[in-house]
């Protein structure tokens, strides 16, 4: 049985977390824009990764050196919602 539902791609596109964007920002030494940008691009990633995992059951999913960027700002992210940063 799955729990999880898939949110609309374009509410997920508007979708923001002032607080995560600056600590990133500030912790990478990226502008404001540039955070946000990477946000976004989190955004999708993750996105991405839970319709895979409801698609196929199962999550391959790998972190490429092109990725880093997105897998830190995910780390930053998830640190904020579980209140460990």
């Amino acid at each position: 049985m799955r729990t999880m539902k898939l949110p609309d791609l374009k509410d997920l596109e508007i979708y923001t977390c002032p607080e995560v964007i600056l600590k990133y920002a500030r912790d990478y030494r990226v502008t404001e824009m540039e955070s946000r940008m990477v946000f976004k691009e989190t955004m999708k990633m993750l996105w991405l990764m839970v319709k895979h995992l409801l698609d196929k059951e199962e999550n391959a999913f790998n972190v490429q050196k092109p990725m880093v960027p997105l897998d830190k700002m995910w780390h930053e992210f998830g640190m904020i919602l579980i209140g460990l940063s």
